[in-house]
């Protein structure tokens, strides 16, 4: 098997899923999903990650227990687009030791959709959750923004596939 430099499209869409896949990671392992103005116990601004690791965190998700299930979703949805994520840039460098690469572009730009659909149902689910919380108490993250940052990558990635296919 030879190594080859695929289209350039199809090079810029494997940096892309890379990038999304550093800011999707960030997303799962980070610990800035909400950010609580003077924490549970009163003292410092707390972050709660998307799973949290503190018990002041489990606390917190104990205290608002009818967000739970939105709070799973979210988890549930995070960790699909991240798989989806590392599918299309598996199948992205694919095309670097392939000679049909015509039959790999379909399914890199499935992955693709798939990733982008978990994220954007990710995000909705999290963004009305918080507009039912109220927003003095809480505010969106780190976390937050690095998911929608690797759904913007991942969109444009999936838009370098098709430009690769039809190159």
């Amino acid at each position: 098997m030879a190594f080859k430099v695929p289209k350039i499209p199809v090079c810029v869409a494997i940096a892309y899923c890379g990038v999304a896949l550093v800011f999707q990671l960030v997303t799962v392992a980070g610990a800035g999903w909400l950010v609580i103005p003077g924490g549970c116990d009163g003292n410092k601004t707390r972050s709660v990650g998307l799973f949290p690791r503190y018990q002041n965190d489990l606390r917190f998700l104990v205290e608002y227990s009818e967000y739970s299930e939105w709070w799973t979703v979210c988890q549930v949805f995070s960790l699909l687009g991240l798989l989806a994520i590392v599918e299309s840039l598996c199948i992205g460098i694919l095309h670097c030791f392939l000679e049909n690469t015509s039959v790999l572009s379909p399914h890199a730009l499935a992955a693709c959709a798939a990733a982008e659909t978990f994220l954007i149902i990710e995000l909705v689910v999290f963004d009305s959750m918080m507009r039912d919380i109220n927003q003095n108490v809480f505010t969106t993250g780190s976390g937050f923004i690095c998911s929608v940052i690797a759904s913007v990558l991942i969109f444009d990635a999936a838009v370098q596939f098709i430009v690769g296919l039809r190159q």
